[in-house]
């Protein structure tokens, strides 16, 4: 006998007709799960019927994408224990629990309608509780949904968010690794059926704020983000009626929700304390070992390509004609390094060479690619000399002029991209930090004019920049690059252009596809609203980059990696001025016209998407 609620009739129709609910198939669905669970070794999962119904209600009765969230759901639990586990109920929680920060309404929008959510964080004092607390609470409250709420799962939840006396600074709390986790939660993991997240009262300046956490958010999350203007604009999708009292609505007061999920919340205590012996042993998992940077990590932002790479391609390459190499000689400096650093080989470059060539002319859908020997010997040592690196970032890099052509396409050197290089947004410094070092890139999207061009066309104008660098100069690929981004002409609607989805997108094409070292990324001359947004940037990127990345409050403190006089005269430096550095630029630009009108022809013609790469 299965121990689980009895429905409305209005849900039972519902939950027949939205979600493949079959009345008679319910209890051997269950069963199948249950034995499913028994027979995972790292799994400790509950098996409780109504815990088992709510996912397969969750997932419309799909048994693999239910037995896929169950396992996801209790790996980002102990992956994430400060969010997930950490459930014991003292006199903190309690007091922030009074505060209702997080109310599920006591009505739903109908009979068989969707729970309404009210999230309020803007009267919390962020000095005696953390984000961290906050998602706690969140946490606790749709666990206890899990047992107690049908709603949820057949009809889902409309989430209204006021951020009333939500400062800019209170949202700076909210670390975007902390969101990131959260929202992958919600993705992978847990079967609530999100049906709309409605801000309201949102203050004007934290707009760049809630774009910028869209534009990380998985793309069914996104959708469903709607931004009212007024209450009005959300009384079309939640009539006043479903609102609290406090809201001109007809759905209880406040002060009685709270009482209604403090009361329930004391019963759970028991529960949550239970609950923290189930979870995953990744050491008894069959299969690949399920990681924190797997689950939580960036490498998503630049998905590798799958390249099959068959037997007669094989064949072909150690079968191949050898031809001699036409590369540049590096200096003595640069050589060492390329040595040392870089594991190159004199004796193998050849070789090393001829095998990318067939590799590139072997793969799947290519067209024809004409490469240089010089392109390639630069990528090769760019990813180290490490073959499966290259085989994994030129395809990667040849199939982004097809799938990312806000950047990629079009790289026409015309009037327009002349005016943009002359606006300094970009200034390739012309001497590198030493014989033997970095090459440095200052950029300023300040100077861009968003009247007249799209934040794009600065970044596409940079990349074109690296790839002439890349081309030229072989410090690029055997020493790298060091960034400078100066935000001192930075204004609010460039950091509305420049969101953290934009700056997410260029670190995974110079992670992914791009071949160049990043040796450091500066900022320098920033607001201290831009200087807490570049930390919660910081904090999403991978460890390597992380390290290589660095706010500073002066330049002194940037002098510190980057002394002075490798600096342009703007910045009281000797590396040149950028009156005849941008004037050499638009010679280089002009002399590069027809290599970039002539190379967006090449790429891949295998179906793909921005998201895969």
């Amino acid at each position: 006998m299965l121990n689980i609620r009895n429905i409305s009739p209005e849900l039972e129709i519902k939950a027949r007709d939205e979600i493949n609910e079959v009345q008679t198939r319910i209890t051997e669905d269950i069963s199948q799960i249950r034995d499913w669970i028994k027979k995972q070794p790292h799994l400790t999962a509950r098996i409780d019927d109504q815990f088992l119904l709510s996912f397969l209600r969750g997932c419309k009765y799909s048994l693999e994408k239910t037995k896929s969230k169950i396992d996801s759901y209790y790996t980002i639990r102990s992956l994430s224990p400060e969010i997930f586990l950490n459930k014991q109920i003292n006199e903190k929680t309690m007091n922030l629990f009074k505060l209702g920060p997080f109310l599920p309404l006591l009505k739903p929008l109908s009979t068989d309608g969707c729970r309404i959510h009210l999230v309020r964080y803007g009267h919390i004092d962020f000095d005696i509780f953390s984000a961290e607390d906050l998602m706690k609470i969140n946490v606790r409250i749709l666990d206890i949904q899990l047992f107690e709420d049908d709603n949820v799962f057949i009809g889902g939840i409309q989430c209204v968010v006021d951020m009333s006396s939500l400062s800019l600074k209170k949202i700076l709390k909210f670390d975007f690794v902390l969101i990131k986790k959260i929202t992958i939660f919600f993705e992978k993991a847990a079967p609530y059926r999100i049906k709309g997240i409605h801000l309201i009262n949102f203050p004007k300046e934290c707009l760049y704020i809630i774009n910028t956490l869209s534009s990380i958010m998985p793309k069914k999350i996104k959708k469903r983000f709607i931004l009212h203007s007024s209450l009005e604009s959300l009384y079309e999708y939640i009539p006043m009626k479903n609102l609290p009292q406090e809201y001109g609505g007809e759905n209880g007061n406040l002060e009685d929700t709270i009482l209604y999920w403090e009361k329930l919340f004391l019963q759970y205590e028991k529960f949550f304390e239970q609950d923290l012996k189930y979870g995953v042993n990744e050491k008894l998992r069959v299969g690949p070992i399920v990681s924190l940077e797997s689950v939580f990590g960036l490498e998503g932002s630049f998905r590798k390509l799958e390249v099959d790479y068959n037997y007669k391609n094989e064949w072909c390459l150690r079968n191949c004609t050898k031809m001699a190499a036409k590369v540049r000689s590096l200096s003595a400096e640069l050589q060492e390094i390329a040595i040392s650093e870089l594991n190159e080989d004199e004796q193998k470059i050849e070789d090393e060479i001829n095998a990318i060539h067939h590799f590139v002319a072997g793969l799947p859908g290519m067209t024809k690619y004409q490469i240089s020997d010089q392109f390639i010997i630069s990528f090769l040592r760019s990813c180290k000399f490490n073959n499966r690196t290259v085989k994994k970032k030129l395809p990667n890099f040849m199939t982004m002029r097809k799938v990312c052509p806000d950047i990629f396409a079009n790289r026409m050197v015309n009037e327009e991209m002349i005016e943009i290089l002359k606006s300094s947004v970009h200034l390739p410094l012309p001497n590198p930090l030493d014989t033997n070092s970095s090459l440095i890139q200052i950029s300023n999207y300040g100077n861009l004019n968003l009247k007249q061009y799209n934040i794009y066309e600065g970044i596409k104008l940079l990349f074109m920049m690296l790839e002439i660098r890349f081309l030229e100069d072989d410090h690029s690929s055997v020493a790298g690059f060091t960034f400078i981004e100066d935000f001192s002409h930075l204004s609010f609607s460039h950091m509305i252009a420049m969101n953290i989805g934009v700056l997410t997108k260029i670190m995974g094409y110079l992670r992914s596809g791009l071949p160049y070292r990043v040796k450091g990324i500066h900022i320098i001359n920033a607001p201290w609203f831009v200087n807490g947004i570049m930390g919660l940037f910081r904090d999403i990127l991978p460890l390597k980059m992380k390290r290589r990345f660095f706010i500073h409050k002066t330049l002194n403190d940037l002098y510190e990696h980057v002394p002075q006089k490798y600096l342009s005269k703007e910045y009281d430096g000797e590396n040149g001025s950028s009156e005849d550095i941008l004037k050499l630029w638009e010679t280089k630009l002009l002399k590069y016209k027809n290599y970039f009108q002539y190379d967006f022809q090449f790429g891949t013609e295998v179906e793909t998407s921005e998201k895969d790469v």
